[in-house]
């Protein structure tokens, strides 16, 4: 199953940088977008004895965005959790700017 998944994450965010899938942009609370994606690498970097964080501000942040946007920080996290030696911490930052959003994610120790 997590095998299926994973292949039809990596074929949607093909046609998301192909540009053949198109986007459905709606007003989205970015923490949600963000948390979701956490939950679903959480146990991957769990396993790999990688701690994964997240620093979400209290305030909801309202982008314009497509749901599969979810689908694009899985990738982003994943790639985190592959490519760093264990032990060490992955940290996702949200935070508002002005004009947009920022959004980190780094190792921590190492």
């Amino acid at each position: 199953m997590q095998i299926q998944t994973l292949v039809e994450d990596m074929t949607n965010i093909n046609l998301l940088y192909t540009g053949a899938a198109d986007l459905h942009l709606q007003p989205t609370v970015i923490q949600k977008i963000v948390y979701n994606a956490y939950k679903e690498v959480a146990s991957t970097a769990e396993a790999k004895n990688n701690t994964l964080t997240i620093k979400l501000p209290k305030e909801p942040i309202l982008v314009n965005a497509d749901p599969k946007l979810e689908l694009v920080f899985v990738h982003i996290l994943n790639n985190a959790v592959r490519f760093t030696r264990d032990p060490d911490e992955i940290a996702m930052c949200v935070s508002a700017r002005p004009e947009d959003v920022l959004i980190e994610v780094r190792k921590m120790l190492q």
